[in-house]
């Protein structure tokens, strides 16, 4: 959209324009033309895919058209953007030729100059951007269909600008009665307790193999981790030292771990972070300090032979738990079987959606803002706000955009759900990881690789 929106920006009048941006990438802008109040969204980011997968997608009639984007040098595009077929068949082949001719012929783009065939490629370019917004929008009326009936979303509504935006309403609507969002010094402290997917090769050493891999997904990984789980914690978060609350439903501690002894694990249980902030997968882990929640507490219990720590502090819940968001994942991912044995390429939207929801509930703080003046507006405001300008331009339609720092203290997420997803996910991976060491099987010593929802493991182990 970003691309798209640069030639209009100048059209739109002074002091009109609002925009919520990533980078420098628009997500959405608003702004007047005369009378009009025109709302722009990046398509892209609630419809993740190519405008050619639309007509299979979406049940549509026709397919996306071709266009020969190799000719459109600085040369040809300072002429006449008139050319022989023979040359866009010397690029492309004469079957890409034929494949155009139907539309050339229907939108009369056919001209003969000194007895020779020229095809007008300017007015084909206009039919076929004609023909690529006419595609979008009769996709994007279905997908708002697909929506209204499936999750009660508007994808028209402003607030709904991304996959992850209207996966986690879905969630809100469903999972998060009576329920806390968090913020401040609790959702620091949980942040920390939360690490990504497990990535490493067994006891991180390099490995040479001359035997046949399979490469094995645990299919769904997060969507299954959200569906085990037993829900989103009630209620708001206590806190509480020394001792762990028997009443707690699910808490993230602070331990000092004293002693451990089990098996001496090619994939570790615990990730301990290093003095450059990076994820150390170790067994070396006696003396460590670590925020850690409930289940990687009890994994750490199970999965050794003694385990011994110390509690410092930490939050809790003793309210029980919103059950929901078992049976809301549930219906999502038996929505995307549905389409994926039809062959739709709409499920991979929804596999998108399912996977977007864990990682919308740990929204990382947004720590700067947009604010677009009017050049009168500009003076008072950098005399008000001198200390949180970061950088000031001047817009094509002549308002001044200025980048300002946002206060993250105001920033509240649902990071202890998301760090729940991540945890309940790695228990699933360790079932399979770990187990035959625990057991001493024969067979142990046979996994070579993890990557978060992924093993390689010898086909003999298998």
């Amino acid at each position: 959209m970003s691309y798209d929106l640069s030639f209009l920006l100048e059209y739109l009048d002074v002091g009109s324009l609002k925009a919520i941006k990533k980078g420098n990438r628009f997500i959405s802008a608003e702004g007047e033309f005369k009378d009009l109040t025109i709302n722009f969204k990046d398509s892209y980011k609630l419809i993740p895919a190519a405008l050619r997968s639309f007509p299979a997608m979406f049940d549509l009639p026709g397919e996306k058209e071709i266009m020969p984007y190799e000719i459109f040098t600085k040369d040809f595009i300072q002429g006449d953007f008139k050319i022989k077929p023979e040359q866009i068949c010397n690029i492309y082949g004469q079957a890409y030729v034929d494949s155009m001719l139907p539309n050339i012929t229907k939108w009369l783009c056919v001209t003969i100059r000194d007895g020779e065939i020229f095809w007008d490629m300017l007015k084909y370019a206009q039919k076929y951007c004609e023909r690529d917004v006419q595609l979008l929008c009769q996709g994007w009326q279905k997908f708002r269909k697909m929506s209204l009936e499936f999750f009660d979303i508007d994808i028209n509504a402003r607030e709904i600008l991304t996959t992850a935006g209207m996966s986690f309403r879905h969630l809100m609507n469903k999972c998060f009665d009576e329920s806390y969002s968090i913020s401040g010094i609790v959702l620091e402290f949980v942040r920390r307790s939360t690490v990504g997917g497990q990535t490493q090769s067994a006891r991180n050493k390099p490995i040479m193999i001359e035997k046949d891999i399979l490469d094995m997904d645990k299919r769904s990984l997060y969507p299954s981790a959200m569906v085990e789980m037993p829900g989103v914690p009630k209620g708001k978060p206590k806190v509480f030292k020394d001792i762990i609350p028997p009443e707690a439903s699910y808490f993230f501690v602070e331990i000092t771990i004293d002693r451990v002894r089990g098996p001496d694990y090619d994939f570790p249980i615990l990730a301990v972070r290093n003095a450059n902030g990076i994820n150390d997968w170790t067994n070396d882990i006696e003396g460590s300090s670590v925020i850690i929640g409930t289940q990687t507490l009890n994994d750490l219990i199970d999965w050794n032979d003694e385990f011994e720590y110390t509690v410092i502090h930490g939050y809790y819940w003793d309210e029980g738990f919103n059950t929901h968001i078992s049976s809301t994942i549930e219906e999502m991912y038996n929505r995307r079987d549905e389409l994926k044995r039809n062959g739709n390429p709409a499920q991979l939207i929804f596999k998108l959606l399912m996977n977007a929801s864990y990682g919308r509930c740990g929204l990382k703080p947004i720590d700067d803002t947009d604010i677009y003046l009017v050049p009168s507006q500009v003076n008072r405001y950098i005399a008000n706000n001198h200390d949180r300008i970061r950088r000031c331009n001047i817009m094509p339609n002549g308002d001044t955009r200025v980048l300002t720092a946002k206060p993250i203290n105001r920033h509240f997420n649902q990071q202890h759900v998301a760090s729940m997803i991540l945890e309940k996910a790695k228990h699933l991976m360790r079932k399979v990881l770990l187990i035959q060491q625990r057991v001493q099987s024969p067979l142990a010593g046979n996994i070579y690789y993890t990557d978060t929802d992924s093993i390689h493991i010898s086909r003999d182990a298998w």
